[in-house]
Parts: structure tokens; sequence; C-alpha cells
């Protein structure tokens, strides 16, 4: 099962890890701003490799306790019995270093490509793309709506 974490919670957040990042690249800071849409600070887990059985745990390999604020998934048993190990909180810093890590490189990579103007209108066309298909959708579902309530 696949469980959403909010990686934010645990160590520097990871809009601060990119800002970070990008100052060292000499980066315009600023660029880190475009991350949020890109890289969501809720990352996905395999439930066994980050939540563990209070019981199964000693006290002092437990790094969180209470994983209400953590954990979004909604879990059928409840989170109470459920804690983050040490091991867990070390994938998550882990995964945030590498998520942070790959959008400063692909960053810099766009900053020194030479065909930066190509690209850039390929995406601001697939975005309208995107766009017009996620209106189109929810037009739909409104239309449905609509039908069933009359």
């Amino acid at each position: 099962m696949i469980v959403r974490v909010n990686t934010d919670i645990v160590g520097e957040a990871l809009s601060n890890k990119i800002e970070s990042k990008l100052s060292k690249a000499k980066l315009p800071v600023c660029i880190g701003n475009m991350s949020p849409p890109i890289i969501n600070a809720e990352l996905p887990f395999e439930f066994q490799e980050i939540l563990k059985n209070r019981q199964a745990v000693r006290p002092e390999e437990i790094a969180y306790n209470d994983i209400s604020s953590l954990v979004t998934t909604n879990l059928a048993g409840g989170k109470k019995d459920l804690i983050i190990d040490n091991s867990g909180k070390l994938l998550i810093e882990e995964r945030k270093e590498s998520a942070s890590t790959k959008y400063v490189d692909h960053i810099r990579q766009c900053a020194l490509c030479e065909n930066f103007e190509l690209c850039n209108r390929l995406t601001t066309h697939y975005i309208e793309t995107v766009k017009l298909s996620l209106l189109n959708r929810i037009a739909k579902a409104l239309e449905r709506r609509y039908m069933l309530d009359v």
C-alpha cells in the first residue's frame, strides 16, 4: 500500500533545500518559487518501508510517535498504533535530498541549454493543452452533476 507523507514536517523543508542548492549553484533563488507545482512536499512511500507497528520498535528507535500530521493517507486501522522510526526518518530525508538535487540539476541544465526558446514554446503549448483538457473534464463533470440534480 502506498502512503503519502508530508515531508516538510521532517527536517528542513523541501523548498528550503531547493533554495539552498540554487544559491550554491549560483542560480537565482527565486527560481525555487516554481518548484511547489512541480515538486510536491507530500511524497509517496510504501507502507512497510516507512511505517512500523509501535510494539515492534524499541522506544529509542522511534523518531515520530504521533504520525497524524505526517501521514496524509487515511489508513483503515487508524494511525495510533503506527510510528516512524529512525530508518523511516532517514528515508524521508534521503528522498527530499534526491528530489531537490534532481530539480536543481534540471534547472541548471535548462539555464545552460541552447534550445531554451524551442523548449519554452513546447512547454507553453503543452501547458495550454493540459489546461484545456482539465477545463473540458471539469465541464463534463459539472454537466453530469447538473443532469443528476435535475
